[in-house]
This record gives structure tokens, sequence and C-alpha cells, in this order.
């Protein structure tokens, strides 16, 4: 999805840094959307911000491939005004970005990337909750995934993992050997009761 997004464009330069924010680092899109330039710590390569929907702390690292491309947008592609918002919208009057800007976005991208949404979430929480299984599934441990998507419940993430049916077989017990009256049922030797 993040290889149609063309960032030849102020649009797609703004989207691409976005969509990483939230494929990356698994941010909600109404903390994208009120990220401020004070928010981002370019020079200590963090994001610190309080969680809009459950106003706890977090700071995440600002990978690089994220830090180039919110670069790229500010210096080359973000509108020349005065805003404490990083993000704004593409046409005048130069408003911050809105979750629903974001949610569109979204869609057509995985429409033009030819991923098959229908019946499906695609919204900008399925990116947190895909990149969320990835690492439970990846072997990341709980506590780590938590605190990266900033829960304070111990239990939060659990509705997020998704079932690795590949490596639960590594943990599979051999069923054992039928004996007795069960042995001779399957054999047909017996009367079911």
């Amino acid at each position: 999805m993040l290889a149609v997004v063309d960032r030849s464009t102020r649009t797609g330069k703004r989207d691409y840094a976005v969509l990483l924010l939230a494929t990356q680092l698994g941010l909600r899109s109404g903390d994208i959307v009120r990220l401020t330039f004070e928010k981002v710590d370019l020079a200590g390569n963090s994001i610190i911000l309080s969680q809009n929907k459950t106003d706890q702390p977090l700071t995440l690292p600002l990978l690089p491939v994220i830090r180039e491309a919110i670069e790229v947008y500010i210096e080359d592609e973000r509108p020349n005004i005065k805003s404490e918002y990083i993000f704004l919208s593409a046409n005048a009057p130069f408003e911050r970005v809105t979750t629903s800007s974001i949610r569109h976005a979204l869609t057509g991208y995985f429409l033009i990337a030819g991923i098959n949404i229908s019946g499906k979430k695609h919204g900008p929480h399925s990116l947190r909750s895909s990149l969320t299984s990835s690492m439970i599934n990846g072997g990341v441990p709980y506590e780590v995934v938590r605190r990266m998507l900033g829960h304070a419940d111990p239990d939060a993430i659990k509705h997020y993992a998704k079932v690795d049916i590949e490596n639960l077989r590594s943990y599979a017990i051999d069923v054992p050997t039928p004996t007795g009256n069960f042995k001779a049922l399957l054999e047909g030797r017996a009367q079911q009761w």
C-alpha cells in the first residue's frame, strides 16, 4: 500500500509520512492529526505526546524513515503558513488534516494497490491492528507491544492478536493412541453407546 503513494506530489508526501506513522509506530489517526511541531523532537529523534483517546503519555522513537518523510513534507510541500500542526490540508485554507481525510486517502491507496477491502475493516485503525498482530506473531513480547501502543491496561492488546496457527503447531501435544472401548469404536468393532 505504501508503494503506491505518489511521493512527487504535496498530498503524496504528506500522506506517506502520515501512513508511516500509522504503519510503523501504530499511532492512531486522532493522534496523527493533532501532531504538532512541539511533539516531534527532530533533534532527539522522538515523538512525545499525550494520546488523544486515553490521555496516556507516550514516547516513541522517530524512526529514520519516518523522520525523513516528515522532513521532506515540511521542507518541500507543507504550506508556508503559521500553524502548530504538522500535517495540513493540501488546499486553502490549509487547516490541519482530519481523521476522515486520512480514512479517505487510505481507502484510495488500498484500491490503487489492488488490496481487496470489501467486507473488511480498512480504516486507519486497521494499520494499528495489523502492526500489533505482526509484532505479536513475530515474537515481540506483549509488554513491549503494550508500551509502544500506549496502553495502560496489560490486557488491552489481546484483542489485536490474531492466532498464528503455524506457531501454535509447535506447542501442540501429540494425540494419545486410542485404547479400550474408544479404540474398538474407532475400528468399528463396538456399538456407539
